[in-house]
């Protein structure tokens, strides 16, 4: 059964935890069939920084920006950028704001 998440969802969570559910995220996204990569058709992410306070919530942050509540995009700077530059080779790199 699929749970589905909202956005934000992770930050019902204190920041100590962050990087737990990015490990949930990420595998629950890999047993999925899916990669890290970004999904969505829009070229523009839309980063609301506001209440990130560790990498671990970057990257949740990050996630959901691009692919949506649940969402996983990388958990380092070396899958931030090839996530970044394609979408399984389609359409242009990602412009994150």
């Amino acid at each position: 059964m699929d749970v589905a998440l909202e956005k934000g969802e992770w930050l019902q969570w204190p920041a100590s935890h962050h990087s737990a559910w990015l490990h949930v995220v990420q595998n629950a996204w890999f047993a999925s069939n899916h990669r890290a990569a970004r999904y969505g058709v829009n070229d523009v992410a839309h980063l609301d920084g506001a209440r990130i306070s560790t990498k671990s919530g970057f990257f949740c942050a990050l996630g959901e920006a691009v692919n949506g509540p649940g969402g996983y995009f990388g958990s380092h700077l070396d899958a931030l950028v090839d996530c970044i530059s394609s979408s399984f080779g389609e359409g242009p790199p990602v412009k994150i704001v």
